[in-house]
């Protein structure tokens, strides 16, 4: 079995040029680490702080910093601050208990237009 594992960071938005900083690059970091090294000990390893770091995408889902990275793994870094719609689409923030559209006749994710590029009737 070996010592180490290899994994690959992309970092999001305010955290590239923190990554660019620390002589990674924020598109593809390729990362050696120890075997048994979780997410929180991966991002202390590349030189951030716990602050700098709201959310982590592994293996396609928003993952906990206990998860344990295996070797191959993919992740996404995803800075505090990312603005308020792109926190609903990456699934940082939940989505209000109440329909997207109040105004709508049923679950609909516009209120009566469709989105541009969207033909008319569309989801209805």
């Amino acid at each position: 079995m070996a010592d180490t594992i290899l994994v690959t960071c992309r970092a999001l938005s305010f955290l590239r040029p923190r990554l660019t900083a620390l002589g990674f690059d924020p598109r593809a970091a390729a990362i050696q680490v120890p075997q048994g090294t979780s997410i929180a000990g991966l991002i202390a390893a590349i030189g951030l702080a716990e602050a700098d770091v709201e959310s982590v995408f592994l293996r396609h889902r928003i993952t906990s910093r206990d998860t344990v990275l295996e070797d191959g793994d993919h992740l996404i870094l995803v800075p505090p601050g990312t603005p308020g719609p792109h926190r609903y689409l990456l699934s940082i923030a939940p989505l209000p208990d109440s329909d997207l559209c109040p105004r709508a006749p049923g679950p609909t994710t516009y209120c009566g237009r469709p989105p541009k590029g969207v033909p008319k009737g569309h989801g209805k």
